[in-house]
């Protein structure tokens, strides 16, 4: 395959560069599942979602059916067969949950449509819609679903008529956009899709142009990254992405056989996950979901759903010298540290009522505090990491004598 390269992929690459650390912020907590027809065992299991009640459904793609499991992984319910008739399937892909309605989206590979389900206490069939085809509002071979709760929308990555599609909660199509090909706001097999909670912006993953691309909640194009390749920030075959409270973008890089997470810009944070069966182990992970601080993994060739628990500690900024200092000029010099558990992204100092403004450097940071006045000067200092995350402010008292 081709792989694009242009000024937005150049800038991609160098963004990516600085902020490379393996930091660990996934920690293994175990796995459920095993290969098998039984309750509880999956044949390659291909997406999971989780209820804001704890509960976790997942699509057992070879086994035609879904499962519904609690928080820690304990088998409650099952439902589907293999067949085109209403609440079968023919290889469940991409699901997802629509909290305030109470209902679960289905996206079906073989039978080339989509259906709607309702779990309030009693599973119970709500609808369907698409059809094999290339018009509007039909489907060929979708396998990404999400739903936005800024307009309510579901969104569908067509993987094989390379282009998404939005839907109103009833499947009433509403538009579309994208096109097979290379260039931004195309796609080469959309395979997931995402949409953050606050802002309503979409992110794709192409499982073929092997990147992650970023549009609006109409589908007007804003950034990409990716390549082909192992390293941080490239792919082989992304899956269903997820997006956190934070924003943060967790993308299922299925033929590295890892996780792999980048802030609302794309700028690679840390991996999850290496090849294998072990424990925290993963073997073509397709699919993802978020409970909280806990990551769900779909590790399909392992037959098995794999947790972590997921942490972020604050950075901590110091500062040399006293904190209470005196001076004899309106200009100072400040300089200190910053640390964090990934990496520091920038330090900001605050003068008086004056705003934050971006201090020289991260880790070993410098300012130079002009305009102060005499008397006491209130100076704050705080420093925030590549997943925007703050420290605590930290305060300096300069007297100007």
């Amino acid at each position: 395959m081709k792989i694009l390269w242009s000024p937005l992929f150049a800038l991609a690459a160098l963004t990516l560069g600085p902020s490379l650390a393996f930091a660990q912020k996934a920690t293994f907590i175990d796995s459920f599942g095993a290969p098998g027809t039984g309750d509880g065992q999956f044949d390659t299991p291909y997406d999971v979602t989780v209820s804001s009640q704890g509960s976790v459904y997942v699509t057992d793609s070879g086994n035609h059916r879904i499962q519904r499991f609690s928080a820690e992984g304990t088998f409650e319910e099952k439902w589907g067969t293999m067949g085109a008739g209403l609440g079968q399937f023919d290889h469940p892909s991409g699901i997802c949950k629509a909290p305030g309605l109470g209902d679960l989206f289905i996206c079906e590979e073989g039978n080339h449509r989509i259906q709607r389900f309702s779990d309030l206490f009693v599973v119970t069939h709500q609808g369907v819609f698409g059809s094999l085809g290339s018009g509007n509002g039909q489907v060929n071979n979708p396998i990404g679903i999400c739903h936005s709760l800024v307009n309510g929308q579901i969104y569908v990555a067509d993987r094989q008529n390379h282009r998404m599609q939005r839907f109103d909660t009833s499947g009433n199509y509403l538009g579309q956009w994208g096109g097979f090909g290379n260039a931004t706001g195309q796609f080469s097999s959309p395979g997931g899709v995402a949409a953050n909670s606050t802002s309503g912006l979409v992110y794709v993953a192409e499982e073929d142009g092997n990147r992650v691309q970023r549009f609006s909640s109409t589908g007007a194009f804003q950034l990409a990254w990716g390549s082909t390749g192992t390293g941080p920030g490239q792919f082989d075959a992304p899956k269903c992405l997820e997006i956190d409270g934070r924003s943060l973008v967790y993308v299922p890089d299925l033929g590295n056989s890892r996780i792999q997470v980048f802030n609302a810009d794309g700028r690679f944070l840390y991996q999850v996950g290496t090849f294998g069966g072990g424990a925290g182990q993963l073997n073509d992970p397709s699919g993802l979901g978020l409970g909280g601080d806990i990551l769900y993994v779909a590790d399909s060739d392992n037959d098995r759903i794999v947790r972590y628990q997921l942490t972020d500690q604050a950075p901590v900024v110091t500062t040399s010298g006293p904190k209470t200092r005196t001076v004899a000029t309106p200009t100072a010099r400040l300089s200190g540290k910053a640390r964090d558990d990934l990496n520091v992204d920038f330090v900001e100092v605050k003068v008086g009522k004056a705003s934050f403004r971006k201090a020289k450097g991260s880790k070993n940071w410098i300012f130079t505090a002009r305009g102060l006045k005499p008397g006491i000067n209130r100076i704050l200092v705080r420093a925030t990491d590549l997943a925007g995350t703050r420290s605590k402010v930290s305060t300096i008292k300069l007297t100007r004598g």
